[in-house]
């Protein structure tokens, strides 16, 4: 995903080669075995709700002074020197505009201003809840019919819905728990990364430098720089269990609506 933000210390400065993902990778909604012919094989549920943009999250510009503008390949060129022939077509190929002017400002005069929006606001902590929850805010028969197929038409009427609701709230509750210790950890983890230093930071645009994947990635830029935070599995031993939780959680939710449509809804 690419975005364009203005300043006066940037004309035009697009983000690439990092997207923000806040999702339980791998988990899909179980269908119970086939007990019927009705129950045919399941398709794919419906994505979870995406969570909030935060590459396109933008930085005010700040007081410092800029240097004379250039244009952004020949400073790129410069800065990153024998990393530029690997480096460039990442940048192209995320769309950047490389001839526009390009002002550097100093990492350290800016710093703070990046350190700002490093923790979760609101939006995107709701994002992350959501994330974990996969159920919507308001339950609805298309939605109940798109996430819990029954190889076989059904109807669901405003009595099933309430019934769903009825048998899933505890559950959900249990789930609504685990989602908010959930974007609490990744809350104070990208904050201990801001504090060690791990993350990738370069002038311009971070594309072609961030590479890796992880359960949450998250970019900024603004004054002439871009920030990319990723926070991997593998660093995180206590996200997997978290993981593990709410995956179980979401089964038990699920069997009990399987169940129920299977009971009741089969015309």
């Amino acid at each position: 995903m690419s975005t364009q933000l203005r300043n006066p210390l940037l004309l035009a400065l697009v983000l690439g080669g990092a997207a923000l993902a806040v999702a339980l990778a791998g988990w899909v909604r179980r269908v119970p075995a086939a007990s019927a012919p009705v129950l045919a094989a399941a398709r794919a549920p419906a994505a979870a709700p995406a969570p909030p943009d935060r590459s396109a999250a933008p930085i005010a510009p700040g007081p410092a002074a800029p240097a004379a503008p250039t244009r952004a390949r020949e400073f790129l060129a410069a800065y990153h020197g024998a990393r530029w022939g690997e480096i460039e077509p990442a940048l192209r190929a995320a769309g950047l505009d490389l001839d526009q002017p390009y002002v550097f400002t100093p990492w350290e005069q800016v710093a703070s201003e990046f350190e700002e929006v490093v923790p979760l606001n609101e939006a995107e902590r709701a994002g992350a809840v959501a994330a974990v929850m996969v159920w919507p805010g308001e339950l609805t028969a298309g939605w109940v019919k798109d996430n819990f197929p029954l190889g076989a038409p059904y109807a669901v009427d405003d009595a099933d819905l309430a019934a769903v609701e009825s048998l899933t709230a505890q559950t959900n509750l249990e789930l609504e728990a685990l989602a908010d210790e959930w974007a609490q950890r990744i809350d104070q983890h990208l904050v201990e990364r801001w504090h060690s230093g791990d993350f990738t930071r370069a002038p311009f645009s971070t594309a072609g430098l961030a590479p890796e994947a992880g359960f949450f990635s998250t970019s900024h830029a603004g004054y002439g720089w871009a920030m990319t935070m990723t926070l991997r599995r593998e660093d995180y031993p206590d996200m997997a269990g978290l993981e593990q939780q709410s995956g179980a959680l979401r089964d038990r939710r699920d069997e009990l609506v399987f169940t129920y449509l299977q009971s009741h809804c089969l015309r």
